[in-house]
This record gives structure tokens, sequence and C-alpha cells, in this order.
């Protein structure tokens, strides 16, 4: 069998044809993959800290976790599971896109605001860890501090903030976020 010039060029084309309907193929299902991978559930970000104030259309102003002002707006689509109204003072986490605006104070939209304190006396303090006897309910906690937090001392009433995971270990364990000493009544009245 003798194959000329011709029919070399034709199966060139032919096979230059199938190469790029190949790729476009490949790069259509890899453009779709990636569109419809999107988990809200581990493509989120978050801030955490203390509202300092809020505004008339249910958004509120943050002092984050780096010590920066942020406003965070809300809408009809954020899920909100707190045991209490926002209120000013209040430590919150709030889940977000991970998009800010570049104005003063940066803007986020919450997807989720969430968080959880726990108060009581702390009666050990061990390496990035203390053990905090809860005030209702006397049940003991082991409290995980970050390593960038001073560590409270023995003795000390405090509020330990969370995202509100507590493992259901003896004693039960949390990962604290944040924690502040609880003033005593003598120094409220001052």
């Amino acid at each position: 069998m003798h194959i000329s010039k011709r029919d070399t060029i034709s199966l060139s084309k032919a096979w230059s044809i199938r190469a790029i309907a190949i790729l476009l193929a490949l790069l259509t299902l890899i453009s779709g993959t990636a569109a419809a991978s999107f988990d809200p559930e581990t493509d989120l970000q978050t801030q955490h800290g203390y509202i300092l104030e809020m505004l008339d259309d249910g958004s509120f102003l943050l002092l984050n976790q780096d010590n920066q002002t942020v406003q965070v707006n809300t809408d009809e689509s954020t899920v909100t599971d707190l045991v209490e109204p926002l209120h000013i003072g209040q430590y919150v986490v709030v889940d977000y896109d991970g998009k800010l605006t570049r104005s003063l104070p940066a803007q986020l939209y919450a997807q989720h605001i969430f968080g959880a304190t726990l108060k009581g006396i702390v009666s050990a303090v061990n390496e990035r860890e203390v053990t905090l006897i809860e005030d209702e309910t006397q049940q003991e906690y082991i409290v995980h501090l970050p390593e960038d937090v001073e560590l409270p001392t023995e003795g000390e009433h405090i509020a330990v903030h969370f995202n509100g995971v507590i493992a259901l270990s003896l004693p039960a364990q949390l990962s604290a976020l944040a924690w502040d000493v609880i003033p005593s009544e003598e120094m409220r009245a001052e």
C-alpha cells in the first residue's frame, strides 16, 4: 500500500482537528469543574472580634483579631447562630467569602455569624491551656489558648470566646479565640 503526500496531509489535518477537539473538551471540562467545585464550607474566610457599634441597617463595626475595624454587612441570606441578639461588646465569629472592599473601614458581607462565650474561674494554668470551672454548672473545661495571647492567672474570673465547638471528652475541651478578665464587683463599682 502506497500513501501519497496528499493522503499524509489529510491524515495530519484529521489528527490536528482531533487534537484541537480533545483540548477544547478538556478545557470545557476543567472550567466547568472549577466553577462547580466552590464549596462554601471550605472556601469561606473568617474574621472574629468584638462588636464596636451597631448600625441602623443591621450591619455592625467589628474590631477584629488583627485589631482592625471592619464593617460587617448582613442581609436576609446571612445565617446567625447566637444565643442572644447582636449587641455592642459581644464577641462574634464571622464567615464570609474572602472579599473585602478597599474602603475605610473595609467592608465584607457576612454569610454566617456565630460564636459562644464561656465564663468561669481559672483553676489551673498549663502551657497554652487553662482549666476553667464554669460559673453556672461548675463543669470543668480544658481551654486551649492561641499562642499569641497572654495566659490568665489561677483564680482569675474570665470570659472565654470560642467558635461554639466543644469536644465531648472528659473534661470537655475547646479552643479559645480570645479571653477577657471579668472585673470583680468592687472594680465595677469604682
